[in-house]
């Protein structure tokens, strides 16, 4: 790979994270907080690859008129009588052959362009997400509840994850209450389905899925994937079929499909 090639790779790898992070499809891989830092990133990556290209056009320049200078110079002298020959070398910096990988997330994006982990990332989790017993007894002893119905609602929306630790730690706060989760659906093991969404830290190279258990009737139309909008009450945990650990359950009175955010991932 020779240098101009090196600057133009890097030039392309800047030009696609600008791409990426100027539109919405950044938050498919990082938590939406991270634009900022994408976008000087990519500018700095074309900033460099612009100067480099910038700087090797004109050292080719000075090397071609410093080379007709020679050629003219030495027409000029005289030639000496013992055969000989002039070697005018020119050294050619390469970078190693593993510096094309950096064209591998490039293609990726282009061509590829992966969605928003999902479903086939939350049927395969292991074990569930796990709760910190901090938490659990942080809304044991919370005497507030879970706050106020959403406004003009008769229920009050929760984050997957916060339903899940609720539901465990105190679940006399959902005595008479309606609960209203989104997220994808997943296929659960043994039959039924799950409501599930992906919690990230920083990126999806950190997800870790959680799912609600669905308790109730689905429909013959569902499918893996589909954004949906779930009204229920609180429900006893079951045992997950095959792995035997508590999941957390809600009984499920309306499903209603929904678009999926541009922004799936939960905080």
């Amino acid at each position: 790979m020779s240098r101009t090639v090196q600057h133009l790779v890097l030039l392309l790898l800047g030009a696609v994270t600008l791409s990426v992070s100027l539109g919405q499809d950044y938050l498919s891989y990082v938590k939406g907080g991270y634009r900022p830092v994408l976008v000087v990133a990519g500018a700095l990556v074309v900033l460099l690859a612009l100067h480099g290209l910038l700087r090797g056009s004109s050292e080719r320049v000075y090397h071609r008129l410093g080379g007709l200078l020679y050629d003219s110079a030495r027409s000029r002298a005289p030639q000496p009588r013992r055969g000989g020959r002039d070697e005018h070398d020119h050294q050619h910096e390469h970078a190693p052959r593993v510096a094309w990988l950096l064209l591998a997330p490039v293609a990726v994006l282009l061509v590829v362009a992966p969605s928003a982990l999902g479903a086939f990332t939350a049927a395969r989790q292991a074990a569930p997400a796990p709760v910190a017993e901090t938490a659990l007894a942080q809304v044991a002893t919370n005497v507030t509840g879970l706050g106020p119905d959403d406004e003009g609602r008769p229920y009050r929306t929760m984050a997957l994850m916060a339903y899940a630790i609720w539901s465990r730690g105190n679940p006399d706060a959902f005595e008479g209450r309606q609960v209203r989760l989104e997220g994808f659906l997943t296929p659960r093991a043994g039959g039924g389905w799950y409501v599930s969404r992906i919690l990230i830290s920083c990126c999806a190279a950190d997800a870790i899925p959680v799912s609600v258990v669905l308790d109730g009737p689905a429909t013959e139309d569902w499918q893996a994937d589909q954004w949906v909008e779930v009204i229920g009450h609180w429900a006893p945990p079951q045992l997950h079929p095959t792995g035997g650990y508590p999941e957390a359950v809600i009984t499920v009175d309306e499903v209603t499909p929904t678009d999926r955010p541009a922004d799936s991932y939960e905080d």
